[in-house]
């Protein structure tokens, strides 16, 4: 993801990804990391339900701003 954005403008973004989705199914930016190396791109940790999950599992991919973004699925007990 961009480095710049905040993680309300990240949650705008990734919402206007996916279709049929409530904003209550996007829980909350749970931690962004810090940059390395003056990069300009940085990785986050999204809460999510399973819905968005479903969604972004169908696109492979989620757009901010410029940036085609990979990501992955972790589920933590």
């Amino acid at each position: 993801m961009p480095a710049e954005m905040t993680s309300k403008e990240i949650k705008t973004e990734v919402a206007q990804n996916l279709e049929e989705v409530a904003d209550s199914d996007l829980k909350d930016l749970t931690y962004i990391y810090s940059l390395k190396n003056n990069r300009r791109v940085t990785n986050c940790v999204l809460e999510i339900s399973p819905v968005v999950r479903k969604n972004l599992m169908k696109s492979g991919r989620i757009y901010l701003r410029y940036a085609a973004c990979k990501f992955n699925h972790t589920t933590v007990f």
